[in-house]
């Protein structure tokens, strides 16, 4: 996973393709440095409320369960709260089927899990991660799908154009309607000597 842009970047565009031919793009502002990877892992989560043989059928071969939250098998007694540990190593999973007997012993189980399901999927995925490993963007694609990252330093407000200058800080900002009509005044004034 590689690092694009620095923080004296003000914006990242990210370009993508998927198999198809499909071609997007994405602008993240403020963001950076960015981390892009491209997968085919998709992730689904489901909630339990601890009353039920817990078991969930993914949309493709599930490669990771991971859980938080806890079960009571015994609703009115906190010391027999079940952690997801216990939870998912009293699991298991066969290709798209995740199921847990967790409790056979208790009837009035309660609580609160929400599961992730982490899964192989028939497409790419996108992701766009800032360096705290936040979730900025993602999409998905007929794989395999490829990237390209453009980072974009800008100095100059909107509406000025940006411009080199030998002293500090290295360029000036220009309005660019100004430089625009005075460009248009000058080749008016070649063409008037000019005869054309």
């Amino acid at each position: 996973m590689a690092n694009y842009c620095s923080i004296d970047d003000n914006k990242a565009q990210v370009f993508y393709t998927d198999a198809n031919g499909v071609k997007k793009n994405v602008l993240i502002e403020g963001q950076n440095p960015i981390t892009v990877t491209i997968d085919s892992i998709g992730k689904k989560q489901f909630h339990s409320s601890g009353n039920a043989l817990i078991t969930y059928v993914a949309p493709g071969a599930i490669t990771l369960v991971t859980c938080t939250g806890k079960f009571r098998q015994i609703g009115s007694d906190p010391s027999t709260e079940l952690p997801c540990e216990y939870v998912l190593s009293h699991g298991s999973t066969s290709d798209n089927v995740f199921t847990s007997d967790y409790d056979s012993n208790y009837g009035d189980n309660t609580g609160d899990m929400t599961f992730t399901v982490n899964y192989v999927a028939d497409v790419d995925f996108i992701r766009v991660r800032n360096s705290q490993g936040t979730l900025l963007f993602k999409d998905y694609g007929a794989s395999p799908m490829t990237y390209e990252v453009k980072c974009i330093r800008q100095h100059c407000p909107e509406g000025y154009c940006e411009c080199k200058a030998d002293g500090y800080p290295g360029y000036c900002c220009n309005d660019c309607n100004d430089t625009a009509s005075r460009i248009h005044a000058l080749t008016e004034q070649v063409r008037g000597i000019n005869g054309k």
